[in-house]
């Protein structure tokens, strides 16, 4: 891609999805750093998945500062909502009732916060 392009720059791109879609898969977005901003910003972790490079994510967590967390289970960033407990992780999900008072929390991943922009594949049958 360009030289112009810097961590900062796809932190912004980060928040901006954030705000316009209320949370931004670590799928879909490994997949539209490299496509949009080059492949000199993903790369393959240690358990052979896509990842991040890791100045964009520093770049990316001073963006937003407390504004953001991580579902953990679910594999995504979203906007913070007042019930959420302090810090950048989520490890269990938990369900607001309809009169916002955050109910019991659930097992791990059952929630559907993050949903990947693409639907799973069925099987046939």
């Amino acid at each position: 891609m360009t030289d112009d392009v810097t961590p900062e720059i796809i932190a912004q791109w980060m928040v901006g999805e954030i705000e316009r879609e209320q949370q931004l898969d670590q799928a879909s977005a490994v997949s539209e750093i490299a496509t949009r901003f080059g492949p000199e910003f993903v790369y393959e972790n240690g358990n052979g998945n896509p990842a991040i490079d890791r100045r964009v994510l520093r770049a990316f967590r001073r963006a937003t500062g407390d504004t953001v967390v991580w579902e953990r289970w679910e594999f995504c960033w979203r906007q913070r909502n007042a019930y959420d407990a302090p810090g950048r992780k989520t490890g269990i999900t938990t369900i607001v009732t309809r009169h916002g008072a955050p109910a019991p929390a659930t097992r791990p991943g059952r929630a559907a916060w993050c949903r990947a922009s693409t639907p799973s594949p069925r099987r046939s049958t």
